[in-house]
């Protein structure tokens, strides 16, 4: 890695982290001046090929025109308006999409980092749909260095950048590879062995009311919490919602460990074992499994249903509707090797996610002291 010296913090024109031949102070200037900003258009007129079309949200379709060709830097004009992207190539953008050309006195790349800095919320003119016009963004005032330091710094951001994406990729492929495991044991068209090297016994067709007893979260305001974990507030306390639903903390709990819980609202249907005393809310299921049935395996396998939601308004899953569905239940043990097996593997991603936030984190520093 190329060495970075600090510079002096008390010099408001140069940042705080520099490349060693770079001693010079940057300049300020209006986003108007060193680029132009154009509009995105339609492209419904357009027949299927293969060059990309950019919204706010990422890549959308491929056509047979380009509206640019060459790098670019694109910023939300309405709706996700901070979330800059860099393109390199003949692209296409909507009407909800700025993309940036004709740059003088920067590298583009240099520009993409720049904007990634920028807070553009704070430049919405709309009380609703968040909006930005050209007008606005050229008026936006940014300090630049001079040409062979911006080369310098976009290509030690892009090394990061490209480290980020295929951290990703290895998540996401790990991720891939559970899930199909997932299908072939479940399935049994992949097979576990006893430690004599034997076929474990059939498995048996229960209804998840079989498996164990059930409650559901309650009220918020029935429980004595805090939004961190602090002092005698120690429980978690988790809600239907992304990922593991985490709320806030608690100082006493109501389910004890090894419980499993079920979304009934919001992503419907989504397992997760509870390993530590916690609490729950707004009408999240808890299973307590049985004694011959392991949390993990109960968590997984549920993981597998296809949950037909009955509810005519807000989408719910209730213990009525959950308790009817049938699942497969091999013997403790062979439930034991394979929960055992799944969590090696969730082991895995995990290191993987604390090496991307790693990663994130270097980024945001980079970002906050490389540039001024």
């Amino acid at each position: 890695m190329t060495k970075i010296n600090k510079e002096n913090k008390s010099m408001s024109k140069v940042p705080n982290l520099r490349f060693p031949q770079f001693t010079e102070e940057w300049n300020r200037e209006k986003i108007g001046s060193i680029l132009t900003i154009g509009s995105g258009k339609d492209y419904k007129h357009l027949s299927k090929g293969t060059i990309p079309v950019f919204g706010t949200g990422g890549y959308m379709t491929s056509v047979n025109e380009y509206l640019y060709d060459g790098e670019s830097v694109c910023i939300g004009r309405k709706g996700t308006i901070n979330k800059p992207s860099y393109v390199n190539g003949k692209f296409w953008t909507v009407d909800t999409l700025f993309f940036t050309h004709s740059f003088q006195k920067v590298v583009p790349k240099f520009v993409y980092y720049v904007f990634e800095k920028v807070n553009w919320l704070k430049y919405n003119e709309a009380s609703g749909v968040p909006s930005l016009s050209k007008s606005t963004i050229e008026q936006i005032e940014i300090n630049i260095s001079c040409i062979e330091e911006q080369q310098k710094i976009a290509t030690f951001l892009s090394l990061l950048d490209s480290r980020i994406q295929t951290q990703n990729k290895i998540i996401e492929e790990l991720k891939l590879l559970k899930n199909t495991l997932i299908k072939k044991i479940f399935s049994r068209q992949l097979k576990f062995k006893d430690s004599n090297r034997n076929d474990f016994p059939e498995w048996e067709v229960k209804k998840i009311k079989e498996v164990g007893k059930f409650s559901v979260g309650g009220d918020l305001n029935k429980l004595d919490y805090k939004k961190e974990k602090l002092g005698k507030y120690t429980y978690p306390i988790y809600a239907n919602g992304e990922g593991f639903g985490l709320y806030g903390y608690a100082s006493s709990f109501q389910y004890p460990e090894n419980c499993v819980t079920v979304s009934g609202r919001g992503n419907l249907g989504v397992a997760n074992v509870r390993y530590e005393k916690f609490c729950a809310i707004v009408r999240l299921i808890v299973i307590y499994p049985d004694f011959d049935i392991h949390p993990k395996y109960l968590q997984e396998i549920i993981n597998t249903v296809d949950f037909a939601i009955e509810s005519t308004g807000v989408p719910q899953l209730t213990v009525p509707q959950i308790s009817n569905y049938s699942i497969a239940i091999a013997c403790l043990e062979e439930q034991t090797k394979i929960a055992n097996f799944l969590l090696s593997i969730d082991s895995k991603i995990d290191t993987e996610i604390q090496i991307l936030q790693k990663l994130e984190e270097q980024k945001k520093y980079l970002l906050q002291n490389l540039f001024v």
